[in-house]
């Protein structure tokens, strides 16, 4: 019985760390991206959601990061255009799960890296910061959300952020008192 329930629940993380901000600028308007970079010996499962990244290690010494960035987290809905591309590799490298509600919208990799000793792994996340319907209003929402909660930041910085137009604009059409 307590084999039973030890296989029922879900794997522990080995190794968890929060993906930094991406500080370089050249990244289009509009785009989601996520830049993780590895030190992999062996093999692991990688799982990306919001801005954290989550490593169980298979086999071998547990992972270390090697700068992995983002410049805005991934989304917690349905992404328009994600994409996924490795960028280096010195073994196999795979992704087996696109964000999605069945997996609490996170991005799921495999790396094996069957060479001695660590090898450099880097893979990109993206995806398009808008969409239509359901997506435009999230992201009025959340810009609106940040608008209200962080004044001070100035809406050139959402703007940014969410890479979107006219915020101005876009924050007093939400704030419209409905008939």
């Amino acid at each position: 019985m307590l084999i039973l329930l030890g296989a029922a629940l879900p794997a522990v993380a080995d190794t968890q760390f929060q993906i930094r901000r991406m500080t370089r600028n050249d990244v289009p308007p509009g785009k989601g991206q996520c830049d993780i970079r590895l030190q992999v010996d062996n093999e692991i499962e990688v799982t990306v959601r919001r801005d954290m990244v989550y490593v169980r290690t298979i086999s071998g010494q547990d992972p270390r990061d090697d700068g992995s960035e983002c410049n805005a987290p991934l989304p917690e809905r349905d992404l328009q255009g994600f994409n996924f591309e490795v960028q280096d590799s010195r073994n196999e490298i795979r992704l087996l799960a696109e964000p999605s509600r069945r997996n609490n919208f996170a991005a799921i990799v495999h790396i094996r890296d069957s060479s001695g000793g660590f090898g450099r792994y880097h893979f990109r996340l993206s995806w398009q910061m808008t969409g239509g319907g359901e997506t435009d209003q999230y992201l009025v929402d959340h810009v609106v959300l940040a608008l209200d909660r962080l004044p001070h930041v100035g809406a050139e910085a959402v703007q940014r952020l969410f890479g979107l137009g006219n915020l101005r604009s876009l924050h007093e059409i939400a704030h419209e008192p409905t008939c």
